[in-house]
C-alpha cells in the first residue's frame, strides 16, 4: 500500500521555527502529537518496561530520545538502556537536543524515513481507503489549497480537552479548536446522547460574518438547515476530486445568507467566497466559528457526525482524515 507523504507544510514550520527558544522536547512534541509525522501517533514521556521513553510510537515500537549536553555517566547509562530496549524489540534513535534547534527539519525528515523503514508495508492512518473510495490514495502533498478563512498572524489554540471553554470568544478575534480531541462535558444537549464527545473536525473561531472560502476547485454538493439544539445550524457540504478519489468538505455554523450565494451544483473555484460564519440563532446555538471536516464517504443529507463516540473513533478517523491535510499545520 502507498505510504502517506510527509507534509511538506510541516517541514516549512520546522525551519520557520528554527529560533524558536521553546525547550526542545517541547518543540518536538508540537510536531509529533496528532499524527502530523506520516499519520504514526507518538505519546510523550511514555513507559516502556521499567523505562521512561521521551516519544514512543506503539505501533511500530519506535521510541525517539532527546539528549542534552554530553556526560560521560550518562552516556553509559543511555547506551545500557537502548541496548536493553533494542533486545526486547524496541527501536531506539536519538538526536541531541541541538539538532532540535538548528536542524528540526532534518529531525523530522529522520523519524519518519525511520517510521517507514518499521512500517514494514502497513498504511498509516490518515490516509486509508475505505470503502467507498475504491482503493484510491491521495497525495495531499503535491497540491496547493487556499485558506478557507484568512487567519491573522497570531490566533488562540483552544484546549478542549477538560471541559467546556466555549468554541469561546477568543481574545484576538480569531482561534482553532483541534482535531482528535475528546471533549468531555462539551456537548451536552440531546443531539449527542451522553455519548459523543471526540472531535473529528477543526474549529476555526471568529467574527460573525467573517467569510469563508473554498479550500480547491470543486462544487457545491449539498447544503441545508441542521436544526437541532448543538446542531450545525447552516450547512454546506462541497465536493472535490483529488489524485482520481472523492473528498468531501462539511462547513458547518454557517449564517443563513451562505446558502443563497450558490446553488447545489455550481461549481466554485479555489478562493471563492462561499459562506459567511453565522451568529448563535442560526448556528446551533454556538459561538461563532467554522467546523470544517473533511470525509472520504460520499453523504447523503447536508451532514456528518462531527463529534463520534469511543466505539466509533478508529473507523472515524479512517472516514474523516485530519483536516490539516488542506488547511496546513494550524497549530
Amino acid at each position: 500500500m502507498k505510504k502517506v507523504p510527509l507534509n511538506p507544510l510541516l517541514l516549512t514550520r520546522a525551519r520557520e521555527m528554527r529560533h524558536d527558544p521553546a525547550p526542545a522536547e517541547e518543540k518536538l512534541w508540537r510536531f509529533l502529537s496528532d499524527r502530523q509525522v506520516g499519520g504514526f501517533k507518538f505519546r510523550r514521556q511514555h513507559f516502556v518496561g521499567p523505562y521512561v521513553a521521551d516519544f514512543y510510537c506503539h505501533e511500530l515500537r519506535l521510541i525517539v530520545e532527546l539528549d542534552g549536553d554530553s556526560h560521560d555517566r550518562r552516556d553509559v547509562y543511555d547506551s545500557t538502556r537502548t541496548k536493553i530496549l533494542d533486545r526486547g524489540g524496541e527501536r531506539v534513535i536519538r538526536f541531541v537536543n541541538t539538532d532540535v534547534f538548528d536542524h528540526l527539519d532534518s529531525v523530522l525528515e529522520a523519524i519518519y524515513d525511520e517510521c517507514e523503514r518499521r512500517r514494514g508495508g502497513k498504511a498509516p492512518s490518515p490516509q486509508p481507503s475505505p470503502e467507498g473510495r475504491g482503493g484510491k490514495t491521495i497525495n495531499f502533498a503535491r497540491y496547493k489549497f487556499s485558506p478557507v478563512i484568512h487567519l491573522p498572524e497570531r490566533y488562540e489554540v483552544f484546549d478542549l480537552s477538560n471541559g467546556f471553554e466555549g468554541i469561546k470568544a477568543p481574545e484576538n478575534g480569531f482561534g482553532i479548536g483541534k482535531y482528535n480531541e475528546k471533549r468531555r462535558g462539551v456537548y451536552t444537549t440531546e443531539l449527542f446522547g451522553g455519548m459523543r464527545d471526540i472531535h473529528v473536525g477543526i474549529d476555526i473561531a471568529g467574527p460573525v460574518g467573517t467569510e469563508v472560502y473554498a479550500f480547491f476547485d470543486g462544487t457545491v454538493f449539498l447544503q441545508g438547515y441542521n436544526s437541532a439544539a448543538g446542531d450545525y445550524g447552516y450547512t454546506i457540504i462541497t465536493r472535490h476530486v483529488l489524485d482520481d478519489a472523492e473528498l468531501f468538505a462539511l462547513h458547518g455554523h454557517l449564517s443563513k445568507s451562505s446558502l443563497n450565494l450558490h446553488r447545489e451544483g455550481d461549481s466554485i473555484r479555489a478562493g471563492e467566497l462561499i459562506a459567511y460564519l453565522g451568529d448563535r440563532d442560526e448556528n446551533g446555538g454556538w459561538n461563532p466559528h467554522l467546523h470544517f471536516q473533511l470525509s472520504y464517504e460520499r453523504p447523503t443529507k447536508p451532514d456528518i457526525p462531527g463529534v463520534v463516540s469511543d466505539a466509533d473513533h478508529e473507523r472515524a478517523l479512517q472516514i474523516y482524515p485530519d483536516p490539516r491535510l488542506v488547511l496546513g499545520p494550524l497549530y
